[in-house]
């Protein structure tokens, strides 16, 4: 299986238990080959507390691999140009064997700068190489002690990348809005206020 190919398959598994786990409050969206589109579109749309999160997925088995600026640059300028709802833009990492970690990239309009609070953040050992790519380690490196330390957990005592990506979606504060502004009205009920559905049922 190709690179692309693993990624797009987790991509699917991390969607589908996002749906499960949530019980299907929370939709997220897939958007196939984001990377070949000529339209801006990140790899997961998770609508969560009164925003959109365009999240972006890199998946590796590898010692160590680079996210290079034109990596996010589909998510950054989606987040950016969406002005109809809050959007912010997020890399998520995940090595095999281990949990995701997801995270925002605070500066969508500086992306190095975005990188460097990324790279001091993350449990993961990462840094921003001079060419202003970020650099992100597997933390198979790491000892026991260290990785416990840090708090990277494996994916077999994980409760899943879903649920991690859920977590750490809504710990970011910054983009959570307040519940007074939050509406929780299902399209179910909206609909039913329209006369035209509502004589449908009938």
């Amino acid at each position: 299986m190709s690179r692309q190919s693993r990624g797009l398959q987790k991509e699917h598994e991390i969607a589908n238990e996002i749906f499960e786990v949530t019980n299907g409050s929370i939709i997220p969206v897939r958007a196939g080959y984001s990377g070949n589109s000529a339209v801006p579109l990140p790899d997961l749309l998770v609508p969560i507390a009164g925003s959109l999160r365009a999240v972006e997925l890199k998946t590796s088995s590898q010692d160590r691999f680079s996210v290079t600026p034109e990596d996010v640059e589909q998510i950054v300028e989606w987040s950016m140009d969406m002005t109809e709802i809050p959007t912010y833009p997020y890399l998520s990492v995940k090595f095999s064997n281990y949990e995701v970690y997801t995270a925002r990239l605070a500066y969508p309009w500086n992306i190095e700068r975005s990188f460097r609070v990324w790279a001091d953040e993350t449990p993961l050992v990462a840094n921003v190489t001079d060419s202003g790519n970020l650099s992100v380690h597997n933390p198979t490196k790491l000892t026991y002690e260290e990785r416990s330390e840090k708090g990277i957990t494996s994916a077999q005592t994980s409760p899943g990348d879903g649920p991690a990506v859920i977590r750490d979606l809504r710990a970011d504060e910054y983009a959570n809005l307040s519940t007074d502004e939050i509406e929780t009205v299902g399209v179910y009920e909206v609909l039913k206020e329209n006369p035209d559905y509502s004589a449908q049922l009938k």
